[in-house]
């Protein structure tokens, strides 16, 4: 891994120097030096590296698919509970639309908390 990889997978990440050498398991300076170039990447370094960058994409990817599911589960539930209303009962769309509405708002509050 070169000087310019480091350092912008590091800014990728959102990590200050500081932050990515706790995580490497080196000092700062070190991490200083690997993006200057002088002092080569070991393969170790990046092994841990790629190793600890995958171990995050998959948290996301998990905190992405456990979003979706609350999603899901939150639009379902919704779309059964605007089924129940009859537009029929309703003298026009405009109530019936501000009675999805309202409820909509409830649901949200309630689902949010």
């Amino acid at each position: 891994m070169d000087a310019q990889k480091i350092k912008l997978e590091r800014l990728q990440l959102g990590l200050s120097q500081e932050k990515m050498a706790q995580r490497l398991g080196v000092i700062a300076r070190t991490i200083r030096n690997y993006e200057s170039g002088k002092t080569h990447v070991p393969d170790t370094v990046v092994k841990a590296h790629n190793c600890l960058k995958e171990k995050e994409r998959i948290e996301k990817e998990k905190e992405l698919n456990n979003d979706l599911d609350w999603l899901v589960d939150s639009l379902t539930e919704f779309a059964e509970i605007i089924s129940t209303l009859d537009i029929k009962q309703f003298s026009n769309q405009k109530d019936y639309a501000y009675v999805v509405m309202l409820t909509c708002q409830e649901f949200i509050k309630q689902r949010g908390s």
